[in-house]
Parts: C-alpha cells; sequence; structure tokens
C-alpha cells in the first residue's frame, strides 16, 4: 500500500484538525474527500496511518506483519507523566481480547467461541423480544428517550444475563463504559483527554469484577464469568489481569456496539423516512435495514 502525505495547508486542513481532535461533528464529506485524494496517508496530528479503502484495510487486518495491540498506541501518545501514572490503564486494556494479537488471541478466542454460538442467539431470542416490547410498553408519550428507555438498558439486560451479573448491579456502570469505550476508539488528542476518566472507569470495574470472579471460583454457575473463571483460566492459565481484562471487553462491548446500533438506526430512519415508511409496510425488511 502506497501512502501519501497530506497537504494540511489545503482548503480541508480546519475539518481534518477538527477530525483528529474528535470534534469533527459530520465527519463524512471529510471521508469523502480523503477516500479520493488520500486514501492511504501519514496523519500527523495523529502519528497514524489512516487507511480508507475497504480492499485495503481488509488486507491490513488479515496481514500478521500488523499488531492488533492499540492499547500501546494509545498509552505512547500520553505525556510522560501521565503514561507513568496511569499504567494500570494501559496494562488492561492490553488484555481486552480486540487488542491481543496471536497466538494468545487465538488461544483465548478458541476456548469463547463455543459459548457466543447462534445456539445462544435462538435460546435466548424469546427472552430479548418480551424485554423488547416491555421496554416500548413503558416508553411514555408522546414524546421518550429512545437511548435512556430502550437502546441501553436492552442489551445492558441480555449481557448481563448472559454474563452472570446479577439485577441490583446492571445499571452501576453505565458512565464508566462510556469513559472507557470513549478512550479505546480515539487517536491522538482525544484519547489523552479521555485517558483520566477511562483510567478512573477500568478502576471501578476491575473492584467490582474481582469480587464476581472470585464469587464464581468459589460457587460456579450457568454464566459466562464462571466459565471464564473456572474452565478457561485452567485451559490456558490465564492471568488474573488476563481474566479481568476478558470479563470487562466482554461487558463493554457486549452492550455499548448495540446501543449505539439502535440509536443509529432509529435516526437514519428518522432522517429518511421513506426508508422508515418501506420498513413498516414490509416488516421482512428488517434483516437487511439493520
Amino acid at each position: 500500500m502506497a501512502g501519501a502525505e497530506i497537504d494540511l495547508s489545503g482548503p480541508w486542513s480546519d475539518a481534518y484538525q477538527t477530525y483528529c481532535e474528535g470534534r469533527l461533528h459530520d465527519p463524512y464529506p471529510l471521508f469523502t474527500w480523503l477516500l479520493e485524494k488520500y486514501p492511504v496517508h501519514w496523519s500527523e496530528p495523529l502519528e497514524s496511518w489512516f487507511v480508507c479503502r475497504h480492499a485495503d484495510v481488509v488486507k491490513g487486518l488479515l496481514d500478521p506483519r500488523f499488531s492488533s495491540d492499540r492499547a500501546d498506541v494509545n498509552m505512547r501518545k500520553l505525556p510522560a507523566e501521565m503514561r507513568t501514572r496511569l499504567h494500570a490503564l494501559g496494562e488492561h486494556v492490553a488484555n481486552w481480547l480486540g487488542f491481543m494479537d496471536p497466538p494468545r488471541h487465538t488461544e483465548i478466542r478458541r476456548l469463547l467461541s463455543p459459548v457466543f454460538t447462534p445456539k445462544l442467539a435462538r435460546t435466548i431470542e424469546d427472552r430479548v423480544r418480551q424485554l423488547a416490547d416491555d421496554l416500548v410498553a413503558q416508553l411514555p408519550a408522546p414524546r421518550a428517550d429512545l437511548v435512556a428507555g430502550l437502546a441501553h438498558p436492552l442489551p445492558l439486560t441480555v449481557i448481563c444475563d448472559i454474563l452472570g451479573i446479577p439485577p441490583e448491579d446492571r445499571h452501576r456502570f453505565w458512565q464508566a463504559v462510556i469513559n472507557i469505550s470513549d478512550y479505546v476508539a480515539e487517536a491522538g488528542p482525544s484519547a489523552v483527554s479521555a485517558a483520566e476518566r477511562a483510567h478512573a472507569g477500568v478502576a471501578e470495574l476491575t473492584e467490582y469484577f474481582t469480587i464476581l470472579v472470585e464469587r464464581r471460583r468459589s460457587h460456579p454457575e450457568d454464566d459466562v464469568v464462571s466459565h471464564i473463571a473456572t474452565t478457561m483460566s485452567a485451559a490456558v492459565r490465564m492471568t488474573v489481569p488476563e481474566v479481568l481484562g476478558i470479563c470487562v471487553f466482554l461487558f463493554s462491548a457486549g452492550h455499548d456496539t448495540t446501543t449505539s446500533l439502535i440509536s443509529s438506526s432509529a435516526l437514519l430512519l428518522l432522517q429518511h423516512p421513506e426508508e422508515m415508511a418501506r420498513l413498516r409496510a414490509d416488516p421482512s425488511l428488517v434483516a437487511t435495514a439493520v
């Protein structure tokens, strides 16, 4: 993949800089321009490579010379004092499955794969449908907060059921998850500004999962945290930080992304009423709409 050095003095320089700082409200015109003019380039503000074309992205993801260790990349962006003080943040995120490289990634994913299967989805489908129906029925009319009333509580309840997080603990960590997600999803200046909050969120979640994992080791139940704490830990000799990293990763990724999916889907349909009308007229289009 041949790269080009982007001209930061051109007409798009302000939008590009604002995007790198995490402040660009609508990045899609910029993305279109980059795809046309600079599909592969070195970003000086982010100290990272931009790869925009689908074929190039796939090629990079499949190339073993590239690493998934974005945790280290983000930590290196922090000032030296912050990097030292927040070292626990980098160590924790490095144990997220999405940021591991083979062979460790392969070992842990192999043991998780039998848990997250189409069979599991079929098993819990009726439960998810009933949860969704109940939450929609509780939405106030004529106006409602879709995120607070449906998009957040639905996937949160489902992933907590799967992991084995008790009902009384399920709403304690919403802000912590947002803070961690803001950090791991960003790069450059925006990652630096999110690091302090993410560090606090990691401390809060690891403290909770430390207690839950110990409880499940002593008294296993039919849930994923018990599987991680017992079967997986013994099979691949997982360290305590690895166990906690996988638990926090599954909890965060297990509902945060779906919250965004539901919210973004609703927004897009509201912005394109003709597509919403098509979907209402033909519910069989739901799968392709999603």
